[in-house]
């Protein structure tokens, strides 16, 4: 790629992840001098119903992160949602393992002008992958739409199930004693998450850091060297586990 010294870098963080939770700093995405305090905890649900703002203060072109059906405006402040308009401070959004179906009209998705990249798991049974199919196929206003499939990753991969059953067992709660504290719920996506059989959580992490640098740094600050990381031919080389398109006005 054309990538200078100073972006190599900030890609080699989003290819190694930052902490177990999968936190990809701001700086990572905007640089040191733009940055807010704080991570960016990408594919975790906040429950804020704004979901993430990454911000470039400089450029002032906030790009948004959410997660799940659960919240489903993560389409929304581009596209508007429950009777609320687009927010135009917007430039750029990320959803991650979204419903779309019954959530947002034709219509509405045909007028999104802002790049948007689909993030998901081929086994996500909760908001099955079909839900950004259907939105990557009506997008077709979107300067440029990507769809992220990683192959083998389901809903819990882009939540902290791991982080959190991992905790339980280091101070003493194995899962045999999940149901007596009330975790009982935790033990199936803590096994199709986490366990040796799963698809390895640190390689979900890695891929979808990758493409938030790639992406928010492409179309929130304007480097085009990072389009070579959203290429087919990127993908087709260099990540056996991720099924990708793209489409470019």
């Amino acid at each position: 790629s054309d990538l200078d010294p100073e972006q190599r870098a900030h890609l080699a963080a989003g290819h190694h992840a930052h902490g177990a939770q999968g936190e990809l700093r701001r700086e990572d995405l905007v640089g040191e001098d733009m940055a807010q305090d704080g991570p960016v905890r990408l594919g975790i649900d906040e429950n804020r119903c704004g979901g993430e703002l990454v911000e470039n203060r400089l450029l002032g072109n906030p790009g948004h992160v959410g997660r799940s059906g659960g919240r489903a405006d993560r389409c929304g402040p581009v596209s508007g949602f429950g009777g609320q308009p687009a927010d135009e401070r917007v430039r750029a959004v990320m959803p991650i393992s979204v419903t779309v179906f019954d959530r947002f009209t034709d219509e509405a998705l045909a007028a999104v002008e802002e790049p948007v990249l689909f993030l998901g798991g081929t086994l996500d049974t909760s908001v099955p992958i079909e839900n950004h199919d259907y939105g990557f196929d009506r997008l077709t206003g979107a300067e440029a739409v990507f769809q992220v499939d990683i192959v083998g990753a389901t809903h819990t991969h882009f939540a902290n199930i791991c982080d959190i059953g991992n905790w339980l067992i280091d101070n003493g709660y194995g899962q045999d004693l999940w149901p007596a504290i009330g975790a009982a719920a935790l033990l199936e996506p803590y096994r199709d998450t986490c366990s040796d059989e799963a698809f390895p959580i640190d390689e979900v992490l890695r891929i979808q850091n990758l493409y938030a640098v790639a992406f928010f740094r492409r179309y929130l600050l304007g480097e085009t060297a990072y389009e070579y990381y959203l290429r087919q031919d990127y993908a087709r080389d260099n990540e056996p586990y991720v099924a990708f398109r793209a489409r470019m006005l």
